[in-house]
């Protein structure tokens, strides 16, 4: 890793650890926002895109698009959360499933089906049990037929997106594979924790899990993406 690609990182890093305290901070106080946790949430993607771009073995523009989508969907969650507009959250949510789309098809494109060991099918079962499980309880508290087309759709793709990781896995079991894999799991523990506390009721210190696994997600994905070499 070269001088460039590791200031990226520390900086990208030291942003996360500051979102995070903001977070913490606004769930202790119940608080709305605060000016450096919008500062931080919005830097979080950008310095990850430098870092990804300056440092990957190979730039998959596919990637690439996915994070731009992925600080789209946060601007949006962001704008929402200051003006409490309904819009701006599904705004978010068509971005961040339009991220989890590109990621899904360059998960795929990457992943080499005459390596796959299939007993390896049972490492999507987290994923698929995970999204029937948070359907049925989001659906039972959403009213609007709009909103629950939204939902399970997006729940769809974060599915989609852990059955392609988990493939993409099983056709190498090298470390960035893994990486992928586990930011997979990560995002769904995200996307998961931020519906549930959404449609159902809040938890406690739900900004801090949220963000904090949102984080650790686009963090190992891009990372192991960044030291990915085709195995085709």
């Amino acid at each position: 890793m070269d001088t460039s690609s590791k200031i990226f990182l520390v900086l990208f890093t030291l942003t996360s650890i500051l979102h995070i305290i903001e977070e913490l901070k606004i769930d202790l106080k119940k608080k709305q926002n605060s000016i450096l946790s919008s500062i931080t949430k919005l830097l979080l993607i950008p310095f990850l895109l430098v870092f990804y771009i300056i440092s990957a073995i190979t730039v998959y523009p596919l990637i690439v698009t996915a994070l731009v989508s992925g600080f789209l969907g946060d601007l949006f969650l962001l704008l929402q959360r200051l003006y409490r507009k309904e819009r701006f959250f599904y705004l978010g949510l068509g971005s961040f499933a339009l991220g989890h789309v590109f990621y899904i098809f360059n998960f795929i494109i990457l992943t080499s089906f005459h390596n796959f060991r299939w007993y390896s099918i049972f490492l999507t079962f987290p994923f698929i049990l995970g999204g029937i499980i948070i359907t049925k309880i989001l659906l039972v508290h959403i009213k609007k037929k709009e909103e629950k087309i939204s939902v399970v759709f997006y729940i769809l793709m974060m599915v989609i997106l852990g059955i392609s990781s988990s493939i993409l896995f099983a056709s190498s079991y090298r470390t960035s594979e893994l990486l992928i894999y586990l930011g997979a799991i990560f995002f769904a523990i995200s996307d998961g924790t931020n519906g549930y506390c959404r449609f159902v009721k809040p938890i406690k210190y739900k900004g801090t899990i949220i963000m904090s696994t949102y984080i650790v997600a686009q963090f190992l994905i891009i990372y192991g993406m960044s030291s990915l070499t085709n195995i085709i």
